[in-house]
């Protein structure tokens, strides 16, 4: 039976996260509890893995089982099994990694999917160093966004106050309103993620500009790397995402080699920023429909 991924699964889950140690963006705890909500983000434990279940526009998905390899195959076939005779739908799996296709065809079992790659789900892999210390012809435009920053804008960069969790939230829905077409569904998964930071193992901080509230990010280690869960500013700040990444990295982050940050979900803004940082080869990932 599914079960939603709750604060008291952390330690269960964070283990099985260990064992495969998945590159991508998607495979971390604090996510799938913030957007347990909004999502219906839930789990079982299929052939000793553990299997994350979601609902996207009313169709159940899955992402690659977690376990150790030799069971993974196993378990997969015993999700197929559930979504045809439980979900009464037909099995899907979504942000698989070049890697996970590999292990598919290993276990003999990539010829039964139909395979989609999805360029809007692909991470941005970015060196540390180009965020911090923006060296090279390459990183020109964030350093000149950057330093437009720095010399129009008085500042300041601090932790998420309990005291202040109500001005954050308001806020931040008042920036998700500008730009979601389902703000409280967004707004559920960013209060979770805020509220209970903290039991979640997140690094956070707010940006304030010219003493205005303008802007909040939230991150975490994973695997060696800065996984930026979430941020949120006013773009009307030149500059303003890149002083959030860097002032989180230096506080929290500064001797991990890599950043990570997410996905662009096809948006062209998101994609010209993320692209600015220079980043390495993305991490492809692809939508699998079971066939046959």
């Amino acid at each position: 039976m599914l079960k939603p991924v709750t604060l008291a699964d952390r330690s269960m889950i964070e283990e099985y996260i260990q064992i495969n140690k998945f590159k991508n963006s998607e495979f971390n705890y604090a996510n799938w509890f913030a957007a347990q909500v909004s999502y219906n983000i839930t789990y079982i434990i299929l052939e000793d893995c553990l299997c994350i279940v979601q609902q996207y526009d009313g169709e159940y998905q899955t992402i690659f089982p977690l376990g150790e390899k030799h069971k993974i195959k196993n378990a997969i076939l015993a999700l197929e099994e559930y979504f045809r005779s439980t979900l009464k739908q037909p099995f899907v799996m979504t942000c698989v990694s070049t890697q996970m296709l590999t292990m598919l065809e290993e276990f003999g079992l990539l010829q039964k999917f139909d395979v989609e790659e999805r360029i809007d789900l692909a991470d941005y892999i970015v060196k540390t160093e180009n965020i911090t210390a923006m060296r090279g012809k390459k990183l020109n435009k964030i350093r000149n966004d950057f330093n437009h920053f720095t010399k129009n804008y008085k500042y300041q960069f601090l932790p998420i106050s309990k005291k202040n969790e109500k001005l954050y939230l308001d806020t931040i829905l008042a920036l998700i309103k500008e730009r979601s077409s389902d703000p409280q569904k967004e707004l559920c998964h960013t209060a979770r993620a805020i509220l209970d930071r903290e039991e979640l193992g997140l690094k956070s901080g707010v940006l304030y500009v010219e003493g205005k509230m303008s802007g909040l990010v939230l991150g975490q280690e994973l695997h060696g790397v800065t996984l930026i869960n979430y941020a949120r500013a006013y773009t009307n700040y030149r500059g303003v995402y890149h002083m959030m990444y860097k002032s989180l990295i230096e506080e929290h982050f500064l001797h991990l080699p890599y950043v990570n940050l997410m996905e662009d979900m096809g948006s062209k803004g998101l994609k010209q920023a993320k692209s600015s940082f220079n980043p390495e080869p993305l991490i492809p990932k692809y939508f699998l429909r079971y066939v046959c």
